[in-house]
């Protein structure tokens, strides 16, 4: 049976109960929507998109003395960068073991070359925890604590730990422009 266009006529006695003087039918609209719908998908044409380029800052200035926490790593560090000129680059290259025999176990320093041929030494220190507790102790419940430093002996960095502090930071300082 196909309801797109049948007509539906009611008349007779059963018109009685309905108070029903003529004749009255009702006509499916189903076809004509579908055949609307059919025509309308035909002639379907996407919206157009007009793309704009806009450039936004995305190197933010960032000061060169700042407290740093990569996100996979226990400790707070000290990183301290100083821009240095293409004179000592050259003279570190040339004494390049004699640097490398100079680091202390507590500090670690690498260089940076940032977009734009600026050249950093990027020094780390290892934060004590009791550091960072006696200030936490201090600014926000007003109290400070004697902890006992004798640990303060173990604050080494390992190797594992400079290779991902460097790797991290890296990443974290290519997002801005050192100041």
């Amino acid at each position: 049976m196909n309801y797109s266009n049948e007509q539906v006529y009611i008349n007779g006695p059963d018109c009685a109960d309905f108070s029903c003087s003529n004749d009255f039918h009702v006509t499916s609209q189903v076809d004509s929507l579908q055949t609307q719908s059919t025509q309308s998908a035909l002639n379907y044409q996407p919206p157009q998109q007009t793309f704009q380029t806009i450039l936004a800052p995305t190197n933010l200035v960032h000061p060169n003395v700042f407290f740093y926490r990569p996100p996979n790593d226990s400790f707070h560090y000290y990183i301290n960068c100083k821009e240095i000129s293409y004179d000592t680059v050259i003279y570190l290259l040339n004494n390049l073991e004699e640097r490398n025999n100079r680091s202390d176990g507590h500090e670690y320093i690498f260089y940076y070359r940032q977009y734009g041929g600026r050249v950093y030494e990027i020094s780390c220190e290892i934060v004590s925890p009791f550091l960072i507790d006696n200030c936490l102790n201090k600014n926000f419940l007003g109290i400070e604590l004697q902890q006992n430093a004798a640990q303060e002996h173990c604050l080494s960095f390992t190797f594992s730990q400079k290779e991902n502090l460097k790797y991290h930071l890296k990443q974290y300082l290519s997002q801005y422009l050192l100041g």
